[in-house]
Parts: structure tokens; sequence; C-alpha cells
């Protein structure tokens, strides 16, 4: 029954949707989480299927895990992970003594790395408030070689098997993984009466001449081809040939490449969601992504983001169901919690005021009023001053990730000679945009140190007292006549 068919036309847009996303990040570090996870905000997602993360085991994932869940504002993710083990030299293992998050910096994650790995991150509200509800242990069909996670979920009346998966870049081997790995997936979520949800990174098309991009001397080029080896194979088991690529559904003739090799030669939309014939009429895959969550995913990685919305299956569902965060808004202006750096500074200087605090009630309400009138509104416009400042300097990166933003936009045009310009400057403006956020981030550096020096190192003025009262004494030509005299008939000398 379609989506218009369950609500009223009124309910439909009121109504809260579950949002969920599905990203290949290539590579996770601990310095583009933040960056990820702010563009998901953006987009309000409620569930990300995440592929190619790069961890090689549990012990690696503990740093990764805590920065995923300490988002301020009830924004924070629970992952489910799935590793690609590698060999990891004794150089780069992980000590028997030191904790995860002491021993592992990025160069040492790097090292022991491979290109592979899938997860499944979940709003930590939306888990805790009941909202989505976990059935059982998240499941993997086959060798545990970072391809394939599933978990079952229940949301507002739905029961779903949601599945990311991460398929090999060999045709051969691709044929093989179907049968061997999503046949059974698919079967065992049938058996257990689920409606099915597959997103991820699939490495094939259905359709070269909608999905595929490419440049043959200088010129962009369409296939012409309307199908390909996988996707035959695809077609021939009934387990697979009857799930419904929403994407294609909903937007027979359009063109949308969510992968564009990096040298813009040519561009493929390999990531999708795949539901169950009975649940694609309740979702919906828009077409473009919010302008500034292009640009940032089209930088960050190789691939965008695809994003889809599940509606409820009645109103009596949904009245706790969205996917969006429920905290209220603050009532002071918070910008400078965009910055990492100024929110540590912040919380590093919270630690120290309230390390101050009274023991009384009396106390602590006086102690109240006048921190947070004065006190703590005064540090604030103080951050925000130094995150504004921050941001005239980032003006530059912005223009120029938004102008790979609208290249990225013009590649999946019709035009052929605006798809050839774009995919030669592409890679120019890749260049440009990584210089000029090397030069950025050497500026943060160097205004970090000289805040350190200013505020770390200032003189105190009763530590000098201290020193100063016994900087003459035990002085041997002070304390030896003869000495004093030479010493002064040397001064006089020079």
């Amino acid at each position: 029954m379609p989506l218009n068919a369950l609500l009223l036309p009124g309910d439909v847009a009121r109504c809260p949707t579950l949002r969920f996303g599905t990203h290949n990040v290539r590579g996770l570090t601990l310095d583009n989480i933040p960056r990820f996870t702010q563009m998901w905000d953006e987009l309000h997602l409620g569930i990300v299927f995440i592929q190619e993360h790069w961890i090689p085991s549990v012990v690696h994932s503990v740093p990764f895990a805590n920065k995923f869940s300490r988002r301020p504002h009830g924004r924070g993710w629970t992952v489910f992970w799935r590793y690609k083990t590698t060999s990891i030299s004794a150089s780069t293992a992980p000590s028997s003594t030191a904790t995860p998050s002491e021993e592992l910096d990025d160069s040492t994650i790097s090292a022991g790395r491979s290109r592979g790995g899938v997860a499944i991150a979940i709003r930590t509200s939306l888990i805790r408030d009941g909202t989505v509800r976990l059935v059982g242990d998240a499941a993997s069909v086959g060798p545990k070689d970072g391809r394939v996670i599933s978990l079952n979920i229940d949301w507002a009346g739905h029961k779903l098997s949601m599945a990311c998966l991460y398929l090999p870049n060999h045709a051969p081997e691709r044929a093989q993984f179907l049968q061997d790995r999503l046949v059974p997936l698919a079967a065992s979520a049938v058996a257990a009466r689920r409606q099915l949800v597959w997103g991820g990174d699939f490495n094939f098309v259905h359709n070269p001449s909608l999905d595929r991009l490419t440049t043959v001397g200088g010129e962009a080029m369409v296939p012409t081809a309307t199908t390909e080896a996988t996707a035959n194979v695809w077609a021939a088991l009934p387990a697979l040939a009857t799930l419904v690529d929403v994407f294609r559904l909903q937007h027979p003739t359009s063109r949308h490449m969510t992968w564009l090799q990096p040298n813009g030669h040519c561009g493929s939309r390999l990531d999708r969601f795949y539901t169950s014939d009975t649940l694609s009429t309740q979702v919906v895959c828009p077409s473009n992504l919010l302008r500034s969550a292009l640009r940032r995913c089209v930088n960050d990685s190789d691939h965008t983001v695809v994003v889809c919305h599940l509606a409820p299956l009645s109103l009596e569902h949904s009245s706790a169901s969205s996917s969006r965060p429920t905290n209220a808004p603050p009532r002071l202006n918070i910008s400078f919690m965009k910055d990492p750096c100024l929110s540590r500074e912040f919380e590093e200087w919270l630690d120290l005021r309230l390390a101050s605090l009274p023991t009384t009630d009396e106390a602590v309400k006086r102690w109240w009023l006048k921190f947070k009138s004065k006190t703590l509104k005064w540090k604030i416009r103080s951050l925000n001053r130094d995150f504004f400042f921050k941001n005239q300097h980032r003006a530059s990166v912005e223009a120029l990730r938004d102008t790979l933003a609208t290249l990225t936009s013009q590649v999946n045009g019709n035009d052929t000679v605006s798809i050839r310009a774009a995919l030669a400057e592409i890679p120019h403006v890749r260049a440009e945009l990584g210089r000029l956020e090397r030069e950025l981030e050497a500026f943060y550096q160097t205004k970090t140190r000289k805040a350190w020096i200013h505020s770390k190192e200032r003189p105190s003025i009763g530590l000098t007292k201290i020193l100063g009262a016994s900087r003459h004494v035990n002085i041997p030509a002070l304390l030896d006549s003869s000495a004093l005299i030479r010493l002064l008939v040397q001064m006089v000398s020079l």
C-alpha cells in the first residue's frame, strides 16, 4: 500500500520518519569523524551504514567508538562493527599494558589497516528512549571479512532486517558473493518475517547507460550497454531479483553518480538501497542532498551519501519516532561548540569553575545566579568571538568546497559539455582545496601555540617575590670582602 494511502496528506507532511543513509567513508580517522558526524547531523540521519572504515580489530575500534559516542546535545552514536582483520607488525601492535586510547593514534592505526570493514551506526538517543528496538545481536553470514553486517530492528510498527554491504571489486568474486552470502542473508530475513533494507557500496550497476560516466580522449561518454555481468547474476537469483532499487524505482531516468574517481575520469552509482517489494512504497529516496552536506562528503571521501526516509506504519507508532534530535535549543548562542578545540577549551574552563562550587544550598544558589548571568555569558561570548574569527579564515576553503559541490552536481546533469568540463576541473579544485586546508591547519596550530604561551606561561607575582627574596643569598663574591672588591674593579674597568 503506498505511503499516501496509509496517512492523510496533512499527516504525511508532519509525520516523523526514520532517516537512514549509506556512506563509504574511505577510511575513518580520529580527525575526520567530527566532519562526518556533523554532515549526518545536517541530514538528520538516525541510522548510517558505513563502508571501508579500515579498522582492523575491536581493540583498534575503541577510540573511534568513543569519538562517535561523545557528541553534544544527545547526538551521539552507538556503532556495531565488522572488521577485515590484517596482520599488524610488532612495531605497531598494541602493548599488553597500555589502554587503546593511550597507545593508538592515527599514524599507528593506519599502519596496520586494510581497506575494508563495515559498520552500522545508530543514534544512541533512539535506542535509549525505545524508538528503535534491537532484536538479537549483530549477525554476519559466512566468513567475517568485513563485508556484511546485519541488524534486526523494530521501529514504528516495522520489523526490519537492515544489512550494510560492501561487495568485492572483481566480477567473479562478486558473483560468488551474491550466491554464498546474500542469498542466505535474504532467506534468513524472510524466515524471520522481516522486511529487508540493504544499503552499501555494491561495486556494480544494473544499467551502465544510466549509472555510469566515463571520459575517452577528454570527451565525456555515456556507456551504451544496458546491463553487465554481475547484474545478470543478480537477476537470475530469485531471492535477489525481487528486491527493489529504491532510487531507480522513484527516479527511472535520473542520473546520480555516488562515486567519482579522484582524477575525474569516471563516475558510477555504486551506492544505493534495496528494500523488499512490499516496503518500497513506504520509502522515499531523494535525488539530491543538502548543498552543505554535499560539499563535505565529496571532499572527505570519493563517495557521496545516499539517504532514504521510511514512514511509520500508522500515526499511533509515530509519536516518538523522529530521528531528529529532540533536545530543546539552548538559550545561549553556543556556535563555538562546532569547533572541537574551542569546545574542549570550554569543557576545561567549566571543570575549573565547578571545582569552586560552594557546599551549602544557599551559597550554591547565589553562586549559580552570578555564574549564569555574568561569568558564563562572558566566557561564551569570548569563545564565540574566537569562533567567528576562525570562520573568516575558513572563507576561502568554504568557497572551494562550494565549487566542488557545484562541479559534482554538473557531473550528474545531462549536458555533455558541462560534464566534460566538470570532470576536468575536479582534480584541480581538490588539489587547491587540500593546499588551503593544510595552510588553515598550520594557522590553527600557530594560534594554539601562541595561546598556550600567553595563558600557561604567564608570570606569577607571588612566585616572583618568593624566588626574589633568596636571589642574592649564598653568593661567594658577596660573602668575601676581597672578592667583592675585585668584582667591583672588574665592573668599573669594563
